[in-house]
């Protein structure tokens, strides 16, 4: 899985460091659980399309929908850039079955 565009949120009340992140994939349930190894994930079947939220050792939280190929990251306010890379490193290492 790739992350193939990133779109920053700007003017968002949460948070300053909000971005859009598109991959090359939809997101499935095998994927999240290769996030989840080391991160806390929380899915809510009773919507339409289920909802995931992903807590990552206090580094950053995302959300989406499963089987879209979008979610929304949350970064801390420092060292924004040095999570972000890292996180997608680790999501390009996820080989899919």
């Amino acid at each position: 899985m790739r992350v193939t565009r990133i779109k920053k949120i700007k003017n968002c009340s949460q948070s300053n460091n909000q971005i859009d992140l598109f991959f090359d994939g939809k997101i499935n349930r095998d994927f999240l659980l290769y996030l989840s190894s080391e991160g806390k994930l929380e899915i809510f079947e009773n919507f339409e399309k289920p909802f995931f939220r992903l807590h990552y050792k206090n580094k950053y939280l995302l959300k989406g929908a499963l089987d879209n190929q979008k979610a929304r990251i949350f970064l801390p306010e420092s060292n924004c850039d040095e999570v972000l890379n890292e996180f997608k490193s680790y999501i390009e290492s996820y080989i899919s079955i």
